[in-house]
């Protein structure tokens, strides 16, 4: 549920509204110990190191762009990451088949920050999907195709 909104300058970079959002929060809610849940651009050291001042807990996606990304992709290609099932929910749809997740131990960040790893079976499949598209899509236009 929204509690408050801003309107930027299309000059701003989304990195930098998180502290301005995250002050609104404390003086609208009056208390330091909520969750803050963001996209990836709240993944910057800068805003991380703004959060941990007030103790703050967050939730959000390493981007691509973090050496840990790249190390745990490393990982997965040579087999060195177990998986461990977590969660299944039941199918959105009736033929489909159910949502399964899986996590790995929980690793620390470059800064500290605690990372924990998630796969999900939806996610796994519509990846699948996409890359079978590309192949249907360069397959057809290739001169032999």
């Amino acid at each position: 549920m929204p509690l408050s909104h801003e309107v930027y300058s299309g000059n701003r970079t989304d990195d930098t509204i998180h502290r301005t959002n995250l002050e609104r929060l404390r003086h609208l809610l009056g208390r330091d110990d909520f969750i803050y849940v963001a996209d990836s651009k709240l993944c910057i050291r800068k805003n991380l190191a703004y959060l941990t001042q007030y103790q703050g807990r967050f939730v959000t996606v390493m981007p691509r762009t973090r050496a840990e990304d790249r190390a745990m992709r490393a990982r997965l290609q040579t087999g060195g990451v177990h998986w461990r099932q977590t969660l299944t929910l039941p199918a959105r749809r009736k033929d489909d088949p159910p949502d399964v997740y899986w996590t790995t131990a929980d690793t620390r960040s470059g800064d500290g920050f605690r990372l924990i790893w998630f796969r999900s079976s939806q996610k796994a499949a519509l990846d699948a999907a996409a890359r079978e598209a590309g192949l249907r899509r360069v397959e057809a236009s290739s001169p032999s195709g």
